[in-house]
């Protein structure tokens, strides 16, 4: 408590803002136009997400679970969020939306198209920060997955899935040979 009390908040923010001023409740027609992406990217039916609710913050949609939004009201009686639930798209409502890899790990099995089944030697080479040679029809961001684990979200264009694993994320050192 004495951290909160000194500096505001256990984790720094980006301002002064309230949660509800920070994250805004969606739409109707933008609840439907992420339902309808889903679906027909990666096969995930919306009841799949029943327990949960999706939050603007700016561009980005964050995943939140219903009882996380009763943390709304604890703001007004002085108590500081910095955030809830976590973002599961970036670029929501533009031509080219991405869904964050937490997300896509947090669906797993629930994701049924634009797959991409990496080889032991692509999953090497992807987690060391390279792009990977593919063919096939995916659409945009494929999920990328090594057996039943989800390992990231790339993007797919000309026969290529571009790394999009942060550089502070890859591993260094990569010793294959192409």
């Amino acid at each position: 408590m004495a951290t909160q009390k000194r500096y505001g908040r256990f984790l720094p923010g980006e301002d002064d803002k309230t949660l509800e001023r920070r994250y805004k409740d969606l739409s109707k027609k933008e609840l439907l136009h992420v339902a309808k992406y889903l679906d027909e990217i990666y096969g995930i039916n919306h009841k799949a997400l029943k327990e949960y609710e999706f939050m603007k913050k700016k561009d980005d949609l964050w995943l939140v679970s219903k009882k996380a939004t009763t943390l709304i009201p604890f703001e007004r009686q002085g108590l500081k969020v910095n955030t809830i639930g976590f973002r599961a798209m970036r670029n929501s409502f533009t031509n080219t939306p991405k869904i964050t890899t937490n997300f896509a790990q947090f669906l797993g099995s629930k994701i049924k198209k634009n797959i991409r089944e990496l080889t032991e030697n692509e999953l090497e080479i992807y987690i060391h920060g390279h792009d990977i040679d593919a063919n096939g029809e995916f659409i945009g961001y494929c999920v990328l997955k090594y057996g039943k684990n989800v390992i990231g979200v790339g993007l797919y264009k000309d026969n290529i899935i571009k790394n999009q694993i942060p550089k502070g994320r890859s591993l260094k050192n990569l010793l294959v040979s192409k």
